[in-house]
């Protein structure tokens, strides 16, 4: 997946070479239609305008018939007044081609590998799923945390994903600064800044603990940090115990 962003982003900048005017055109530039289009015709302003009739036949085809008239008549209009080099077309076309191809083979493997990670999941009984995260993500905290008996706090196993305060010593001061460590396995940190992302506005004990960040004047992202760092708590305590999640923590007993 991160493969096919860099592609895409690739695909963007020879776009914007070509022609400038075609970011925005489409809500998702990169969809059926739009790599049809680049496939039949390509994105040159001067095909498109010599074109025009094959350039609405296959949006037409593309699209299924979904695509109003006008935005094609839209599309014309920016390349008559486009402003794009107009130098080695013809070798940007194939590149922007070649890039898509390539996009869509790696696509094809996705599907595959995450219902491979789904039987696996299924397999370990993990009480993580209870979260609502994918199994990719679930796959990944457990294939860098296992075995979860190795750390014997919460802080320890939060320490481990680089998500703690980093620390500095100057002379005979000591303290913490506000940047994250980051040591540890960085696609453990990565899964769980990615699953603060999906779960900060799902489960309300997270929803708080982002208002409070952000109630500090802390940044959107470093709030889904302070939200991932609760996260390997609470996913610590789920895998040491091996329960599943609870929208209301346990009551503490009487006396504790």
């Amino acid at each position: 997946m991160d493969m096919t962003g860099d592609l895409q982003r690739f695909a963007h900048t020879l776009a914007d070479r070509l022609f400038p005017e075609y970011a925005g055109f489409f809500c998702k530039p990169w969809l059926p239609t739009a790599r049809a289009l680049v496939r039949g015709i390509g994105l040159a302003p001067s095909e498109i305008l010599e074109r025009q009739d094959e350039v609405a036949e296959v949006i037409r085809r593309a699209g299924r018939g979904r695509v109003h008239p006008d935005k094609v008549r839209s599309l014309i209009e920016r390349a008559r007044d486009s402003i794009g080099i107009g130098v080695a077309e013809g070798v940007m076309t194939e590149q922007l081609r070649g890039t898509l191809d390539l996009v869509e083979t790696i696509e094809s493997r996705i599907e595959p590998i995450d219902e491979e990670l789904a039987c696996r999941v299924g397999e370990l009984h993990s009480p993580l799923p209870s979260l609502g995260l994918g199994a990719p993500i679930v796959a990944t905290i457990h294939a860098e945390s296992d075995p979860i008996t190795d750390f014997r706090h919460p802080w320890q196993y939060a320490a481990f994903t680089g998500l703690d305060p980093s620390g500095f010593q100057t002379g005979q001061l000591t303290g913490t600064r506000a940047k994250i460590s980051k040591r540890g396995s960085p696609y453990l940190r990565r899964a769980y800044y990615l699953a603060a992302m999906a779960l900060y506005r799902r489960h309300a004990d997270l929803t708080r603990c982002y208002a409070r960040a952000r109630k500090k004047r802390h940044t959107h992202r470093d709030a889904l940090v302070i939200v991932a760092h609760k996260l390997t708590r609470i996913v610590w305590r789920m895998l040491t115990d091996n329960r599943p999640f609870r929208k209301r923590p346990p009551r503490r007993a009487r006396g504790a």
